[in-house]
């Protein structure tokens, strides 16, 4: 297997400006497989139940139930395989930078 780059476009994951800042997905009984991509979005993954693995980078994460995975922007990442009920929230760079601004001003 030959080295993949971060900036290979055909990984990358194109994430919709709606005009609400977050994006909030929700899987019930959820086969935890999906692609390697990556995007400029910080992606949280909170697992509520179940068993999951998660490939960021070149390790490999095992998750369950309590556990919250926190992955940076320009990241590769895919889910491996796994059961479980999860929340996915994709945070724009924008909304976080936005937030910092107003805490420093606080």
């Amino acid at each position: 297997m030959g080295v993949i780059a971060i900036n290979d476009i055909k990984l990358y994951e194109k994430i919709p400006h709606d005009q609400f800042p977050l994006r909030i997905l929700v899987y019930r009984e959820s086969d935890y497989k999906f692609p390697q991509h990556w995007h400029e979005h910080t992606e949280l993954h909170y697992i509520f139940k179940g068993e999951c693995k998660l490939k960021y980078g070149d390790d490999v994460f095992s998750l369950r139930g309590g556990d919250l995975a926190v992955i940076n922007g320009n990241e590769l990442h895919r889910g491996i395989g796994g059961s479980c009920d999860y929340i996915c929230i994709i945070i724009p760079l924008l909304f976080l930078s936005k937030i910092i601004r107003y805490l420093k001003r606080s």
